[in-house]
Parts: C-alpha cells; structure tokens; sequence
C-alpha cells in the first residue's frame, strides 16, 4: 500500500501543472508549491485517496488603513472553519478579531496602518 500511496503522490506531484517558476517540494504526505498554494493527499479507510488543496499566506484585497474592516479573498474558502487570519503573524480568533461570510473577512476592529494581513485557508 506504500509503495501504491508514494506511487500516487509522484503522478500527482507531476501532474500538477508546475510552471518553470514554480518550484513543487515533497515532505511527507504534502506537495508544497512555491506559488503559495498545498495540496496534501490523505488516505482513506476505504483505500481511496482524498487531495485538498489550500492556500497559504494569501494577502487578502483591501486597504489597511486604521479604518477599513473588509478584506477579500481570491478564492472562496470549501468551509470558513478552515480560515486562519494572522495579523502581523499573531492568529486572531474567529468572531472576536473577524468574522467571514464567503470570501470576505470583516474585522471587528480594523488593521492600524503598516499591518500586514496573511490568510490560510482550504480552496476544496
């Protein structure tokens, strides 16, 4: 089974579509790309294999400004569980820093000027 698990991650690290600029790494179980997207082949019980796919340190649109409490992301997240919003890498807590309806992240107080904003989330 291991040798089937490695053989599909190799088919699926290649057939990923990397770009000359891209640089795709293996480390255990997960496919890391340089173009800030993961995608990570689990096991089932059943034998079959399930392929996420996230997004890291994705700089949602909008202005910080002291002022401005809506940002978007580029993809809308499969479930807003899956969402991580650092501010200035500290984690905030979902419905006491920020709330998350589809692809936009409203937080409850807003990012003072010079803050850099960073989200981890699952596409699928």
């Amino acid at each position: 089974m291991k040798k089937l698990f490695l053989l599909v991650v190799i088919l699926l690290f290649i057939g990923v579509g990397a770009k000359a600029s891209t640089l795709r790494t293996i480390d255990g179980d997960s496919i890391a790309s340089s173009d800030k997207t993961v995608s990570r082949v689990l096991p089932s019980a059943n034998g079959t294999l399930m392929v996420s796919s996230g997004v890291i340190k994705e700089i949602p649109t909008g202005t910080v400004n002291g002022s401005n409490t809506s940002f978007v992301l580029a993809n809308t997240p499969n479930v807003s569980a899956t969402v991580q919003v650092f501010i200035n890498g500290v984690l905030q807590e979902v419905t006491t820093d920020y709330t998350i309806s589809s692809a936009t992240i409203s937080m409850v107080s807003a990012p003072v000027a010079g803050q850099k904003i960073y989200v981890v989330y699952s596409k699928y």
